[in-house]
């Protein structure tokens, strides 16, 4: 996009925002131009929308928009092309109604993506991930997705990981993806008697039928027993690590401090004991440029970790050399 654009400038946002508010003084007009433009522009934008652009009617110093709609931004051509590439994805559906879906995807039919899922290749996630396209996970994520906020109970079947059925009511809380191992996951609580007691983490692919028990959930609901543990890293600006780090981390809670004596940036990162090993995984995949410094046992992990690997890389060697 041009740096300057007639459409997409900050004069654009401010006279957008004044013709969609209702009964303004001169001094809003002002409060609304400095909030969305700069300091000068009142002196040209105030004279030209109250006058000679006719587009407010004014009655005893008061000012409305003569607009029978409201001014909406047009999108650019780079945002058309993100949107085709984003309901290319598989993970859309789960968000996205097949109508809106299939009208997106009309409107679009003329403009190139921005990116196709083909030009990423994930070197570091598993190959077992979520089947995004199955009708019954797209439902049931619906459900969820619905459910949570409405705090609806539920009633949920699902085989655990050690292949036991269960099926139980649940309060929803919290919908979660997993990057590395490319699942949605459920943080749900069970409910017996109109109480919240047990938190429970199901596997949305593990989810084999949901009913809605018509319920709303009225009374405390526990704190999620989730970010408790803590890992505290060092991360250097050596290629680009510091900026690499922030956007891989970006979903995480954290506390980050930058040391201008040595360009490294200290980061103290809270964790679910469930996404460990997801984690650790995540932080080695840093090479030399981060440090893991604190706790010891988390240390530990990593060193039993890249130990296993030079095991594995170097004993074929070692075999051919027993040959």
């Amino acid at each position: 996009m041009e740096l300057f654009s007639e459409i997409y400038s900050a004069y654009y946002n401010a006279v957008t925002e004044i013709l969609s508010e209702q009964n303004l003084s001169k001094k809003d007009i002002i409060s609304i131009i400095n909030r969305n433009a700069f300091s000068e522009s009142s002196l040209y934008i105030v004279p030209a929308i109250c006058g000679e652009w006719e587009l407010l009617s004014e009655n005893n110093g008061i000012y409305n928009s003569k607009l029978k709609n409201t001014p909406s931004m047009p999108l650019t051509e780079t945002e058309k092309q993100w949107l085709k590439a984003v309901i290319s994805d598989s993970r859309s559906s789960l968000f996205i109604d097949d109508d809106t879906k299939l009208h997106i995807s009309e409107m679009l039919k003329n403009t190139e993506p921005l990116f196709n899922q083909e030009d990423f290749l994930f070197f570091d996630r598993f190959s077992d991930g979520d089947d995004f396209s199955n009708p019954d996970y797209i439902e049931f994520f619906r459900i969820l997705k619905k459910s949570i906020p409405e705090k609806r109970i539920l009633e949920i079947s699902f085989t655990s990981s050690k292949n036991k059925k269960i099926c139980h009511r649940f309060l929803p809380l919290k919908l979660e993806y997993s990057p590395k191992n490319d699942k949605f996951r459920l943080i749900c609580f069970m409910i017996s008697e109109g109480k919240a007691f047990k938190q429970y983490i199901i596997n949305l692919s593990r989810i084999t039928a949901i009913k809605d028990t018509g319920k709303i959930f009225n009374g405390n609901i526990p704190e999620i027993c989730g970010n408790t543990e803590s890992v505290c890293v060092e991360v250097s600006s050596e290629r680009n690590g510091i900026e690499r780090f922030m956007l891989e981390f970006a979903g995480y809670e954290k506390i980050t401090e930058f040391n201008e004596e040595n360009g490294k940036c200290t980061a103290e990162i809270w964790y679910s004991k469930a996404d460990e090993t997801e984690l650790l995984i995540r932080l080695l995949s840093f090479g030399t440029v981060l440090e893991i410094k604190s706790p010891e046992y988390f240390r530990n992990l990593a060193r039993e970790r890249i130990k296993n690997q030079c095991d594995f890389f170097t004993s074929p060697i070692d075999d051919m050399e027993n040959l």
